[in-house]
């Protein structure tokens, strides 16, 4: 599952906590165990498709998170 967001990545604490209640919602579940210390996923990652000497404010950043379901 992807996502991508436009904006500040101070948000994307927010973005993800939105993407995964989306999920939770959908009943798509994520390829994850659940452990005392947190979450652990298979694959969770961030792109970060802006380029700062580019797009030098961070509120106009492109990010693209990808999480991966299960199979």
């Amino acid at each position: 599952m992807s996502l991508t967001w436009h904006g500040h990545p101070d948000d994307l604490i927010t973005v993800t906590g939105m993407m995964i209640g989306w999920a939770r919602l959908t009943q798509q579940d994520f390829d994850m165990v659940e452990k005392p210390d947190g979450d652990h996923f298979a694959c969770r990652l961030e792109f970060y498709e802006s380029k700062p000497d580019e797009v030098p404010n961070m509120d106009e950043w492109v990010t693209t998170l990808a999480f991966k379901l299960k199979d």
